[in-house]
């Protein structure tokens, strides 16, 4: 699927956003089928290091990339509510009508990325970086 990660890498092209979500469309079908009639499919691709990117990454990125106190809301905020009515860990709360996050993080980037205006930030990393959600999208289909 299209990565929304945009602590780490800007957002992609629109067209290879859309490549992914058509194939996405096709696996789903297939998958689909496949739980219909109950077939036993393993479809794992494991990749190079799996090992390494599953243990000691996993272990930097908990330690070190869930850090919350990084995000931030601009003076573009408008209290609308969707950062904390999206946040799946619970953690974000207003005060005086600008977010404030807690502890627990998922990084899943909703609060960034599902917004009226780009008003909440990850440090300076996302400044210059746009926001993605699928309904930004126009899928024909």
């Amino acid at each position: 699927m299209p990565s929304n990660y945009i602590m780490g890498a800007d957002v992609e092209y629109e067209e290879s956003i859309i490549s992914k979500i058509d194939k996405a469309k096709t696996k789903l079908d297939k998958i689909s089928s496949q739980i219909k009639s109950k077939e036993k499919v393993k479809d794992v691709i494991i990749g190079s290091m799996p090992w390494i990117k599953s243990n000691l990454f996993n272990i930097g990125f908990n330690t070190f990339g869930r850090r919350t106190n990084p995000f931030y809301a601009t003076d573009k905020c408008t209290s609308c509510r969707k950062c904390v009515d999206n946040c799946p860990a619970n953690s974000i709360k207003l005060v005086n009508g600008k977010p404030q996050w807690g502890q627990k993080c998922y990084q899943c980037t909703a609060c960034i990325n599902l917004r009226p205006v780009s008003a909440i930030e990850y440090g300076k990393t996302t400044t210059s970086r746009g926001r993605y959600q699928f309904s930004d999208i126009d899928i024909k289909s």
